[in-house]
């Protein structure tokens, strides 16, 4: 995880590093939710703080080989992973960053990819699932 995740954060401008306490179990029973739009990444990444992700840190600057209309990395004082948060323009533009972002991803390494219908949030996969339940989206490998 550490490789693939780290070489997303690199694209952005990369040392950006994130503590990510893996959530744990909710006596909540989970209802389908659809993914919703953002209009900025800001009130993407703020969605999924509000559901518990850390974000100590936040560079906001974007990256210039990604498709989207906007990006960026929380990281936090503590830990060896960054989460990236992206929004974009248009279906074909979060097509193109998904395929470009899977292959970054080594077999066997805890990353995942959370897409709903404008946004994609790249993460571990049990913070993938968590913000999945309460965000909506498709979470893949």
């Amino acid at each position: 995880m550490r490789l693939a995740v780290a070489a997303v954060a690199l694209i952005l401008a990369g040392c950006a590093r994130q503590d990510v306490t893996h959530p744990t179990a909710s006596s909540e029973s989970p209802l389908p939710v659809v993914a919703q739009s953002y209009a900025t990444v800001v009130q993407l990444r703020d969605a999924a703080v509000e559901w518990g992700m850390t974000c100590d840190k936040w560079d906001g600057s974007g990256a210039s080989d990604l498709a989207a209309a906007q990006s960026g990395v929380c990281s936090a004082t503590v830990g060896d992973t960054s989460v990236l948060f992206a929004t974009y323009a248009t279906p074909a533009d979060l097509q193109t960053d998904l395929t470009y972002l899977r292959g970054l991803i080594f077999p066997g390494e805890d990353v995942a990819l959370l897409t709903g219908a404008n946004w994609l949030i790249s993460t571990d996969g049990a913070w993938a699932a968590r913000l999945a339940v309460k965000l909506g989206g498709t979470v893949s490998p």
